[in-house]
């Protein structure tokens, strides 16, 4: 079998999406490693082009070299150089026992070295682990590969709805489930998983198939600390490993070149004296990548009512949790703080959002939730999905064709339907209202309670508003949950959801409301200390400053922040190892009075395609298809993709999940289809 000017010998893997074989070039008598695709795909064929681009602009040993990219065939591929390695995985699998404490230290040092050579060139590779490490039994000799959902932009990538990566391997900021944006420091915590594994000989959590009991480890567990597990290993290296596996960012490593001065210091003393003093790991781990704390500050008491509202619906309570405020005041973000709780107890958090610009569309932000939702189902095992397939027949009857006309994904999970019998408007609202309530009632359940996070209310159209009222009213539905956010601001006394609250408060229904209020001035100073790796008394002036800019709105802070480093007012200086401001200065510069200067500053810096681009995305909605955009702008998907590249990096586009696809149940994952703007950003003109 041949595949461009490529003999194929061996197959090494193969997944849903992709196969790789070991093969002979025969122009120059090289031996090869194949990787191509096995279905034709555009998503697919674009990743492995960008997959080519990406290995080659690193050019270096670290990675395993990137030959061609033969995409004039019928299901393209990359050729790449063989260099007689093999998948790490296989040689730790062949294995009897972990590695000596002197051999770990040694691949230690050279992978984290690979780690610092792909950061230096601003990839975060996003699927570190040791099926993707190659290494040369004979010469030592390591290199990274597979570069299939590595994204350029070391100031991180903004949160996605999907898991990106493999289940075991993956930080918690990569489960979709958290807000976070993913950055570096993702790539930092895989290594220390895979670090974890070749030093114990166990990974710290044991793979499981139930997907969101696994999350839940990576988001809330500490595992057992490996000098525990063996105590051949010494403590220090052990606080090391645990330290790359800290579950918030800021407290992991902050570059692999921090991390690689402690494991050669480890391996000095190790190799020296047969032992290693203790040291607090990290004290010389500076990162040169700017990215603002992406930590919560200054809301355990709006956390821990919404913790309590959850337990209350737990236990078969029914209940709604408003939470109001400016925008940008973090509503979201504490929302989806709560994702860690409902995971524990095995429930369901969706999320939609309502479009100032897309009113006049019924029920459009609770239907992009619950199309979530099934999409949840479709990921849990046959006999999980079997069982909700049955309950929900059950519960929809023969009208199950009325929610497929707005949430295809159903069909999916219960199979055809009849279409709707024809009936007036009115009826057919009754009835789309009265099947939905079915719907919801058989979603949550004891053991599957179901959060419900509806995000600006205060676009949301008449009919969605009347359904919200039916499902919290309708004593028949329990453990429901549902987070609304709203602007209170642009709430007032005549608007149709002051009039739904009245009424749900007539009704007795069980609500909480949590005004988010602006961060004081303690707070931001942690925010930027944290940003800035430096002490707070130290970031105390700075971070003054700040406040009194932005009146504590945290994303203003954070747009404020952005500005100060883009500007050069903010500097990394390599040769003290710290960032470096000056707070007076700073202060005496003419700065932007409202956030919508910042952002106008902001926009204005992208080149003027990818404005043109953004203006076309916001005509769309608040959410929209990449293929659909493209389709306007007459360029091709992966055009398209380069021309909103830039927007992405700054924060003003989120990738997410189009749909449920059978391809994320392999592991080479895909690029997402559906983009969408990511906050008040939309509010200003392009």
């Amino acid at each position: 079998m041949r595949i461009a000017e490529c003999v194929l010998h061996e197959t090494l893997y193969e997944s849903n999406s992709t196969r790789v074989y070991r093969a002979k070039h025969e122009p120059s008598n090289r031996n090869v490693i194949v990787k191509q695709a096995r279905v034709s795909r555009t998503s697919l064929i674009s990743r492995l082009r960008r997959e080519y681009r990406l290995a080659t602009g690193i050019g270096d040993e670290a990675v395993v070299e990137a030959l061609a990219f033969e995409g004039d065939i019928d299901f393209p591929a990359i050729i790449y150089a063989d260099f007689g390695g093999v998948a790490l995985s296989k040689v730790l699998a062949a294995r009897r026992e972990p590695l000596p404490v002197a051999e770990f230290l040694d691949l230690a040092c050279r992978l984290t070295r690979i780690i610092e050579v792909i950061h230096s060139h601003s990839i975060v590779h996003q699927d570190v682990k040791p099926a993707n490490i190659i290494l040369n039994p004979d010469s030592g000799e390591a290199r990274m590969a597979d570069f299939g959902i590595a994204v350029l932009g070391d100031s991180g990538v903004m949160p996605s709805l999907r898991m990106r990566g493999t289940l075991a391997y993956m930080a918690p900021e990569q489960s979709g489930r958290m807000n976070r944006a993913i950055d570096h420091r993702a790539d930092l915590y895989s290594l220390g998983v895979t670090l974890y594994e070749i030093l114990t000989g166990r990974l710290p959590f044991e793979n499981s198939e139930d997907i969101l009991e696994m999350i839940h480890r990576h988001m809330a567990v500490r595992p057992l600390d490996p000098h525990v597990i063996s105590n051949r290993i010494p403590e220090p290296l052990s606080a090391i490993i645990m330290k790359l596996l800290a579950k918030d960012a800021e407290d992991r490593y902050q570059s692999a070149g921090g991390l690689l001065k402690d494991f050669n210091e480890c391996r000095r003393q190790w190799l020296g004296d047969g032992a290693i003093s203790n040291f607090a790991p990290g004290l010389r781990d500076f990162s040169d990548v700017f990215a603002v704390s992406n930590k919560i500050y200054g809301r355990e008491q709006e956390k821990n009512q919404m913790i309590q509202a959850f337990r209350r619906v737990v236990s078969g309570g029914r209940e709604l949790c408003l939470i109001h405020g400016f925008a940008g005041i973090g509503k979201s973000a504490v929302a989806y703080n709560l994702q860690e709780v409902v995971l524990e107890s095995r429930g369901y958090f969706v999320s939609g959002k309502f479009d100032q610009y897309q009113s006049g569309i019924p029920y459009s932000g609770i239907l992009k939730a619950f199309r979530q939702a099934i999409n949840e189902i479709l990921k849990e095992e046959a006999d999980d999905i079997a069982a909700k397939k049955a309950k929900l027949g059950m519960a929809f009857g023969s009208n199950g064709g009325v929610l497929v006309d707005v949430i295809p994904e159903i069909e999916r999970l219960i199979g055809p339907q009849p279409e709707p019998t024809p009936v007036g408007p009115e009826e057919a609202e009754n009835r789309f209202i009265s099947v939905f309530q079915q719907f919801v009632r058989a979603l949550a359940s004891p053991e599957r309670p179901l959060v419900l996070l509806i995000d600006d209310l205060q676009w949301a159209d008449a009919a969605s508003l009347r359904l919200l009222r039916v499902l919290l009213m309708a004593t028949e539905i329990r453990h429901l949950m549902i987070l609304g956010a709203y602007r209170d601001n642009e709430v007032d006394a005549t608007h149709p959801l002051t009039e739904t609250l009245a009424l749900l408060e007539e009704r007795d229904v069980p609500m909480q409301r949590i005004s988010m209020q602006a961060l004081d001035a303690r707070e931001v100073v942690r925010l930027v200390a944290n940003t800035l790796q430096s002490d707070p008394e130290r970031a105390e002036a700075l971070g003054f400053y700040i406040h009194q800019k932005t009146g504590g709105n945290p994303f203003f802070i954070r747009e404020f922040l952005y500005n100060l480093y883009r500007n050069g007012d903010i500097y990394f200086a390599a040769d003290v190892g710290a960032w470096i401001w000056d707070a007076d200065e700073i202060s005496s510069l003419p700065a932007p009075d409202q956030i919508g200067e910042l952002m106008a500053h902001k926009i204005q810096h992208l080149e003027p395609v990818t404005r043109s681009a953004l203006q076309y995305a916001a005509c769309i909605g608040a959410r929209f298809d990449l293929d659909f955009l493209a389709a306007l702008l007459g360029k091709t998907e992966e055009q398209t993709r380069e021309i909103l590249q830039p927007a992405l990096r700054e924060g003003l586009l989120s990738p997410l999940l189009s749909g449920f696809d059978e391809r994320l149940k392999d592991q080479d994952n895909f690029l997402e289809a559906t983009l969408e703007f990511t906050g008040v950003e939309k509010q200003f003109q392009f």
